[in-house]
């Protein structure tokens, strides 16, 4: 009788996963911030964050947007001083609340973006990846 109470050795391997067009979709916008974004459903974008194809980061603004936002706050103060100058309080407010507003407009947002093993996917059209550590699908 033997007292030997080692587990044998398991050799696990994932399977290959297959990607959807919508995801591929998805992924290829958002390697182009400048274009047209595509939606994906929460099911899909979780699916590709577990693979590590996607994360969220925070993303500042385009460079579009910040001369936007310059060029509207210039605007917007002259209208707070003739507004202040001429005791314009309601004027005085909503001047106040676009350049808060404006400035918002700079903060960095939350956005999903392609992970170094998307972009992989994105040239190469084949990619080995880890899934993450936590979540699920």
């Amino acid at each position: 009788m033997s007292n030997d109470l080692s587990r044998p050795e398991v050799t696990v391997h994932i399977p290959n996963v297959k990607l959807q067009l919508k995801d591929l979709a998805y992924l290829r916008s958002l390697s182009q911030p400048e274009d047209v974004r595509c939606m994906l459903d929460q099911k899909s974008r979780i699916r590709l964050q577990f693979l590590d194809l996607i994360a969220q980061a925070k993303v500042p603004p385009s460079e579009a947007t910040v001369a936007a936002v310059g060029k509207d706050k210039v605007a917007m103060l002259s209208k707070l001083h003739a507004a202040l100058e001429s005791e314009s309080w309601d004027c005085v407010n909503t001047a106040s609340y676009s350049l808060q507003r404006l400035a918002r407009r700079l903060e960095p947002t939350v956005q999903d973006v392609p992970t170094e093993k998307g972009k992989t996917l994105l040239q190469n059209g084949e990619v080995n990846v880890k899934v993450r550590k936590v979540g699920c699908v």
